[in-house]
């Protein structure tokens, strides 16, 4: 025989007894959401978990007023009640939403915690600020170990993103160890971001590069400048090249493969410098051709290259345009 009817019929006498326990007045259907909405499953979860008549007033009187079910569910689940409430405005929070005050709950932000950070000297904490504080794991103890190396003064977004990316009192020391005393919250921040490890400093203090800034270390994790590329430089003759200069072979994609495409179109003196000025000019034998029936005197280097010059006179490519003009001239007319 089926057990369903038995199901349902025990379905509706709990609904009845919520029912019973929750008497419907003028009052309690003004102040909270419109009991037609409210379902068995509604009724049933606010007689688990205390939702009364008494609760919901006590709540709109604090201006909690039209709440859901569902938000009155969850402030009795999580502990937001009227004490916590002016807990929380006795602090400067005197306009929560309801989903701050639940965060506030989850999180465990509680007036303890906010006078913790207050102390610390983090008086004008956003609600979103402590949040994301409790969410990333923002302690006091995290904070002194910070303090002890200089770091006191951190905003906000500083400690949560130091938290988020792993920048831990043991990291720091680690970079301080290898000579990096003296990193900003970015350069940090960018260090983790990037992967500047202990081991990649290592290993590029093993090819030569062992008084780098921390700018270039993170430009070298940024567009992948490892062992296999150095050693492929290292190959073509270019050896112990300035940060700047490796970087921005990497940049303009400058490996074995193009040197020997330059090679086999003619061009002479396949120097880094010159090689990077000819991706820029983007030379091919259609390029070398055209130059070949244009006159180097005639026109400014500008319009001679055209739409390949539009950044001729950017200043970010100023080291490049000696070469670009060298290169122009040989493969032009005399």
């Amino acid at each position: 025989m089926s057990q369903r009817p038995a199901f349902y019929l025990c379905t509706l006498l709990l609904a009845c007894l919520c029912l019973g326990a929750l008497p419907v007045s003028d009052g309690f259907a003004q102040e909270s959401a419109d009991r037609s909405a409210l379902s068995s499953d509604d009724l049933v979860a606010f007689r688990v978990h205390g939702v009364t008549t008494s609760y919901i007033d006590e709540m709109a009187a604090l201006g909690y007023k039209n709440l859901s079910a569902d938000d009155l569910v969850a402030f009795r689940v999580h502990g937001v009640g009227p004490s916590y409430v002016k807990d929380m405005r006795a602090l400067g929070f005197k306009n929560l939403s309801a989903d701050d005050l639940i965060a506030f709950r989850v999180h465990g932000v509680t007036a303890s915690y906010i006078d913790e950070m207050a102390t610390l000297g983090y008086k004008d904490l956003s609600a979103d600020d402590l949040i994301a504080f409790r969410v990333h794991g923002v302690t006091v103890s995290y904070m002194d170990d910070l303090a002890r190396l200089g770091f006191k003064n951190l905003d906000a977004d500083d400690l949560v993103a130091f938290r988020v990316h792993r920048v831990t009192a043991s990291y720091i020391d680690e970079m301080a160890g290898l000579g990096y005393k003296n990193l900003s919250a970015d350069d940090l921040v960018a260090f983790r971001v990037h992967g500047v490890t202990a081991s990649y400093i290592d290993e590029m203090a093993a090819l030569g590069y062992d008084d780098l800034f921390a700018d270039d270390l993170i430009a070298f994790r940024v567009h992948n400048i490892d062992r296999a590329f150095i050693k492929e430089m290292d190959a073509l003759g270019f050896v112990s090249l300035p940060a700047d200069l490796l970087i921005s072979l990497r940049v303009w994609d400058i490996d074995r493969a193009y040197r020997d495409r330059m090679q086999d179109l003619g061009m002479k003196n396949l120097t880094p410098v010159r090689l990077i000025a000819m991706k820029m000019l983007s030379v091919d034998a259609a390029f070398i051709e055209a130059m070949g029936k244009r006159r180097y005197e005639d026109v400014s280097i500008s319009k001679l290259l055209g739409e390949r010059g539009h950044w001729y006179q950017e200043d970010s490519n100023r080291p490049y345009r000696k070469a670009v003009e060298e290169i122009v001239r040989e493969l032009t007319a005399h």
